[in-house]
């Protein structure tokens, strides 16, 4: 297996050789262009208010409540339109 590989390894360096042979000797100046400038940068990101805030905590525990007095058998008692005490069906 030895001289297989070594036999693979001359023929890979002939073949490279005559590949790279027309560029011996010969340097080359490559033109770079002159690069952009970079883009300026993005602007500072607001802060967006926190789900926990205190105004949002309280408005949450005022939705609840709210929720809370509507439920239940009071709540389902209909009474005349002019407001009058007087329950319906009851």
């Amino acid at each position: 297996m030895g001289g297989l590989a070594k036999s693979a390894g001359r023929a890979v360096k002939r073949v490279t050789k005559t590949l790279l042979s027309p560029f011996e000797g010969k340097k080359t100046k490559i033109d770079i262009p002159d690069l952009p400038e970079p883009p300026p940068a993005p602007p500072e990101a607001e802060v967006m208010p926190a789900p926990d805030d205190e105004a949002v905590l309280e408005a949450r525990q005022r939705s609840v409540a709210r929720q809370r007095r509507r439920r239940g058998r009071a709540s389902t008692i209909l009474t005349t339109p002019g407001g009058g005490g007087d329950t319906l069906g009851g």
